[in-house]
């Protein structure tokens, strides 16, 4: 029999030592040769929308169960830096913050500017650190006067639909553009709006006739539209998922629109401007996407990524976004969301469906 020699009870005690701190207060980081500890910190929580949105809305909700799956509990805060649709903030979380695991971003819309190579983006989007993704959603709206009731009704419309959006590279626009013009809608583009609250009011006073609502916005005055009785529900971008087929948010009550053409248009489905709207709702399906900056330590990366896809798990958060807009919380880790991501923007590489997007854009 072998014997077994006898192990000093220092080293005993300090490898104890060791597993204790990495268990209570976090992970080792080779880069920093320390504990990766928040304990008494403050992490900026960066998003490009100003107070009021729905994404301060959604991450305010968001931060207190996201303090309590980060190592030391840290305070976290919402730091608003709108402008540009969202690029004013990720381009200053790019080349201004540390990759030490206190700042992180959420940004919502800049996948569509980066797909397009646009000239305002002053960042690099495979050197950052995706945390994983939120995916959005929404529900179009058109006016009583619209005659159209339900989908099928889309059918009859004869006179042109107006249509208001900030501009015509907005996603929310070419999106229901793309679906107008498979069905044969004949519609008039209105820029210049600012937000959904112009677009709503825009509505009530009949300068416009179509309007697309955040889910979230949707579900907290669905009561009030409808007893309002000016503007009816029809269709929802829905969820695209990695296999590349469309899946609906049961509590909006109304088809997404790729089922609606694949019901009354089936002959569109697979051409250029079908796929075009699928790179369009795809869009919407990478929306919340949270970052961390070039250069962070991969043990801190590996730390964030844990705390979201818990945070997203947890199930208080999850009951308390279940009691206020009766739907589901939906989400994609780190390696799903990138394979996701990857698919959106590939997809804008297809020459026909490029072709679509810059005539809708009017490129």
């Amino acid at each position: 029999m072998k014997k077994i020699k006898n192990f000093p009870l220092q080293k005993i005690y300090a490898a104890l030592g060791i597993v204790t701190i990495i268990f209570v207060f976090g992970i080792v980081s080779p880069l920093y040769g320390a504990v990766f500890s928040l304990k008494g910190e403050t992490v900026n929580l960066i998003i490009g929308f100003p107070p009021g949105s729905s994404d301060d809305f959604g991450m305010r909700q968001l931060a207190p169960y996201l303090e309590k799956h980060l190592p030391g509990k840290p305070t976290i805060i919402v730091v608003n830096k709108p402008g540009a649709g969202g690029i004013k903030a990720a381009n200053s979380f790019y080349q201004t913050t540390k990759g030490n695991g206190k700042t992180i971003g959420m940004f919502t819309g800049v996948v569509l500017k980066v797909a397009l190579k646009d000239k305002s983006v002053r960042f690099d989007i495979n050197k950052m650190h995706l945390l994983g993704i939120q995916p959005t959603n929404q529900v179009t709206l058109l006016h009583k006067n619209t005659g159209v009731m339900t989908a099928a009704d889309l059918l009859s419309v004869k006179e042109p639909l107006i249509v208001g959006t900030s501009s015509k590279r907005a996603a929310p626009f070419t999106a229901n553009v793309s679906f107008f013009d498979m069905l044969g809608i004949p519609h008039k583009d209105l820029t210049g709006y600012r937000g959904q609250g112009e677009i709503l009011q825009a509505m009530r006073t009949k300068e416009l006739t179509v309007a697309p609502l955040a889910w979230t916005r949707y579900m907290a005055m669905r009561e009030s539209i409808i007893k309002e009785g000016i503007m009816t529900p029809i269709w929802q971008r829905g969820y695209l998922q990695g296999d590349g087929s469309i899946k609906p948010e049961p509590a909006l009550g109304v088809p997404t629109q790729h089922e609606i053409i694949e019901k009354y248009k089936p002959e569109a489905v697979g051409t250029p401007l079908y796929r075009a709207m699928t790179t369009f709702v795809g869009l919407f399906a990478v929306g919340r996407s949270f970052w961390l900056p070039p250069k962070t330590d991969p043990e801190i990366i590996k730390v964030w990524q844990r705390a979201i896809s818990d945070t997203y798990s947890d199930t208080g958060y999850r009951e308390m976004i279940k009691k206020q807009t009766k739907m589901d919380v939906v989400f994609h880790n780190a390696e799903d969301g990138q394979k996701l991501m990857g698919s959106v923007l590939d997809s804008f590489n297809d020459p026909a469906v490029r072709k679509v997007i810059d005539q809708i854009m009017g490129q």
